[in-house]
């Protein structure tokens, strides 16, 4: 059995100071559902991804590790062997016996393998504009890309979105939109929103009633290079709003975000096709780089 372990907290780091604690015990219907099944093997089945060497995100994301998975069930599942897979490995099963085979040579694994995930409650978080000094800083023409897209395609964007599943947008509610540069500096886009419709608002002292911080670059990103919700560094209410907004915010989903909806509404797999698209063109680089030196090609092979 191939056992997904994560109990990923995507959610909490875009609204670190609003989030619940992190669980680190193995969910109790997990150890009841896998005892009813005694697997004779069992492979937690995992994508620990890891973020730039910077990133807090890094100790933040996955509070259950291999280690913990093992250890804690060990017990619960004594006749069961458990064991990680690392990216190419491959296993050679019977009905009585397995042995590991010889690695897939069409799969290179990047970095050390059997790392594990450190989780750490006790991070300093650091804020939006901190993050965005570790990022590159974008062209001119990226920069205006950017603005087009918040002071014009955004708002006609959100417009043709379906009505949201919030009452607390039904109210008439500022909303303000900051982007980072690489200097950590803001810039600050004030919106007025009710229902479907929204408006930008000239500068002023409007309390806010939600509030959504980006860097530059990762924004960009999402625009154009498909970026996904994970790796945007994306900071949603995470800030001390008006009382009575407190008490009515408490229950909002935060993936009802409006730069979010915006962003990822109807959008499927934006990050695969961006990939794909990369691919292509350095697939197209490299041909022409042969054909410029010289090489001898099969198709898109080198002899």
């Amino acid at each position: 059995i191939l056992w997904p372990f994560q109990t990923m907290r995507e959610i909490a780091v875009l609204s670190p100071s609003r989030a619940e604690p992190a669980s680190r015990n193995i969910p109790h219907e997990w150890i009841e559902q896998l005892e009813a099944l005694r697997p004779r093997i069992l492979v937690p089945s995992s994508c620990q991804f890891r973020f730039e060497t910077w990133s807090w995100c890094n100790q933040a994301f996955f509070p259950i590790s291999y280690q913990q998975f093992r250890s804690d069930l060990s017990s619960s599942l004594p006749d069961s062997r458990i064991f990680r897979l690392d990216p190419g490995a491959s296993l050679l099963l019977d009905q009585k016996s397995f042995e590991f085979g010889s690695s897939l040579p069409w799969i290179q694994a990047l970095g050390k393998p059997n790392l594990d995930y450190e989780f750490s409650s006790e991070l300093a978080i650091p804020s939006t504009g901190e993050i965005a000094k570790n990022l590159p800083s974008v062209s001119k023409q990226q920069m205006e890309r950017v603005l087009s897209y918040c002071r014009t395609e955004m708002l006609q964007k959100y417009r043709l979105l379906p009505a949201v599943d919030e009452a607390f947008f039904e109210t008439r509610r500022h909303w303000r939109l900051s982007i980072f540069d690489e200097q950590g500096v803001p810039l600050h886009f004030d919106y007025q929103l009710e229902n479907s419709k929204i408006e930008i608002l000239p500068p002023g002292n409007l309390p806010l009633a939600w509030l959504t911080e980006i860097p530059i670059a990762k924004l960009y990103a999402a625009l154009e290079e498909g970026e996904s919700l994970t790796s945007l560094y994306v900071r949603i209410n995470d800030c001390a709003l008006e009382p009575q907004v407190e008490i009515e915010i408490h229950s909002v989903d935060l993936l009802q975000d409006p730069l979010l909806r915006c962003l990822f509404d109807g959008k499927f797999a934006s990050y695969q096709k961006a990939q794909l698209k990369r691919l292509k063109e350095n697939s197209q680089l490299a041909l022409n780089k042969g054909k410029t030196e010289g090489e001898t090609r099969v198709g898109n092979l080198p002899v």
